[in-house]
């Protein structure tokens, strides 16, 4: 929105001066900092776009918010260059130039950068159990917990697994082969059980919406219980197997035709 706002700047200023209506962004310094809001707000929208979804695991949600929080200090300290960077600030580049008075910018990127790391301090508990999750090879033994220490040791050493992850391959597949390493496999299973975001559940609830609606109001909990169940799982029903073994039912005429022709067959034998 932010963009579009300022790619139509002129129109919208020579609409409101139609009207004899004063515009804000008719003014240099207005047109400024709403390009600077526009540059760091997209670096946000890219994230909320990428968590969207329901089968990401907590650890790619992780990893993106840590990179998110890195893009502030680096953003500052693209201010401290002699002229403003157009691939990291391209709308402020357009309107202010080559060069501004940033001063303000770096108290906000501040503000910001101290704002990540107050909303987030919880996360930096849940890093080594992460990484031991889905990094056990990049873990530092002394760093871990006691039960875990022999099969880091040993994991060291296992050159397949260890370039199976180093491959990124699918967790749910390395856990299955790290039949040696039970401790692990078991820290594994749970972080990979957790649920990333509340979309399975705010996507029950809209199914649900849909299901029970004003034509249906008479469903029974049962049913809708089972109906919610076969829309939100991710599972395709075979259904070729499923009716294989299965009588089709006929119509009622097919039906009438049969038991005409089986009285016929019983008239000729008899």
């Amino acid at each position: 929105m932010l963009e579009k706002v300022l790619s139509l700047q002129k129109q919208i200023v020579n609409f409101f001066e139609d009207r004899n209506i004063s515009c804000k962004l008719s003014e240099q310094d207005f047109c400024r900092n709403s390009a600077f809001l526009c540059d760091v707000m997209s670096k946000q929208n890219q994230l909320s776009v990428s968590l969207h979804g329901g089968t990401k695991s907590i650890h790619d949600m992780w990893q993106k918010i840590q990179a998110l929080r890195k893009k502030p200090t680096l953003l500052k300290s693209v201010f401290s260059r002699p002229h403003i960077s157009a691939k990291h600030f391209p709308q402020l580049a357009k309107v202010a130039g080559r060069s501004c008075n940033v001063k303000e910018y770096t108290l906000v990127l501040d503000s910001l950068i101290a704002e990540s790391n107050d909303r987030f301090k919880e996360f930096e508990k849940h890093n080594l159990n992460l990484q031991l999750a889905y990094q056990p090879h990049l873990v530092d033994v002394n760093q871990v917990p006691d039960r875990f220490q022999m099969e880091l040791i040993e994991l060291s050493e296992d050159s397949i697994l260890k370039s199976l992850f180093n491959a990124k391959k699918d967790q749910i597949e390395l856990s299955k082969n790290a039949v040696k390493y039970p401790r692990l496999r078991q820290h594994a299973r749970q972080m990979l059980s957790c649920f990333s975001t509340t979309y399975c559940c705010e996507s029950a609830f809209s199914y649900m919406t849909q299901i029970k609606n004003r034509l249906r109001s008479q469903i029974t909990d049962v049913h809708l219980e089972d109906q919610l169940i076969l829309k939100s799982t991710m599972l395709e029903p075979q259904f070729a197997s499923l009716a294989y073994d299965k009588q089709p039912h006929c119509s009622h005429e097919m039906q009438v035709v049969c038991m005409r022709s089986l009285s016929m067959c019983c008239v000729l034998l008899f």
